[in-house]
């Protein structure tokens, strides 16, 4: 019994020490953190003008339809050392942030 009890508090221990909890993207940006489901007015306040944007319209699947919607991407340059980023905005809202390649 006191072996099994042993086994099992291990186990827990090294779980805590293993298992990360997910969040949904973010980008910091200066002292400010933007995450999904933030617009794009907050993003600009926060990040700034991005280095290059492009706009356009796709067609996503949701719950089985397909919906046409309005996506931009915005480019940002990470400075020396770090990533660069892409926000993928779908209808004003942030849906996705990609990390690019590292300057």
């Amino acid at each position: 019994m006191i072996r099994l009890l042993l086994a099992v508090c291990i186990v827990s221990l090294l779980g805590m020490f293993t298992i990360k909890p997910t969040h949904g993207d973010s980008l910091r940006c200066a002292n400010k953190i933007v995450k999904t489901g933030d617009n794009k007015e907050m993003v600009r306040r926060h990040c700034g003008k991005p280095a290059i944007k492009q706009s356009g319209y796709e067609t996503i699947y949701r719950n089985g339809y397909q919906i046409r919607t309005q996506v931009e991407r915005w480019y940002y340059d990470g400075r020396s050392g770090r990533l660069n980023k892409t926000a993928i905005f779908h209808n004003g809202l942030l849906v996705k942030i990609v990390n690019g390649e590292r300057v």
